[in-house]
């Protein structure tokens, strides 16, 4: 694919350009300002400590994990945009080739696909979030109900 530009300005006035800058960054700030206070868990990160070491002689399907934050824009390296119910994927088995890994965020909810090497590991239980806890219990059931549906479908 090619890369195209939209909305491009081109000036030899400095100071115009400075203040177009300075005025895109602000209107990215109420963004992320509106975007955090959209938010209703608690924004801690997820740090490697609170992690098992990524090891891939293991599967991590129906495991709760979390993306390394330096894979994130700096906005959203904390736990609501860093954990996942991993749901499979070619890279989410032990010992595998690929690297492809199906997954759902906990918080939002939505379906997204990682690299293996983008994960930071697999999420403690004891470090866990309550509020992480109880979505992935929710997602789990979601993906056995999903998985049953499939199998009797395809008889």
């Amino acid at each position: 694919t090619r890369e195209r530009y939209e909305d491009c300005f081109v000036s030899d006035d400095y100071v115009a350009m400075m203040e177009l800058f300075a005025d895109r960054i602000k209107e990215q700030c109420e963004k992320v300002r509106e975007m955090w206070a959209e938010v209703t868990v608690p924004r801690d990160p997820i740090t490697p400590e609170m992690c098992h070491k990524n090891d891939y002689k293991e599967s991590i399907i129906g495991k709760v994990v979390a993306i390394k934050p330096s894979i994130l824009r700096p906005e959203f390296q904390s736990a609501d945009r860093q954990l996942f119910y991993v749901t499979g994927g070619s890279g989410a088995y032990a010992n595998s080739r690929g690297s492809a890994c199906f997954a759902v965020n906990l918080y939002t909810g939505k379906e997204v696909r990682w690299e293996r090497h983008e994960i930071m590991g697999v999420v403690k239980d004891d470090l866990l979030p309550e509020w992480a806890k109880e979505r992935a219990a929710v997602v789990a059931k979601e993906q056995a109900e999903k998985e049953k549906r499939m199998r009797t479908e395809g008889r």
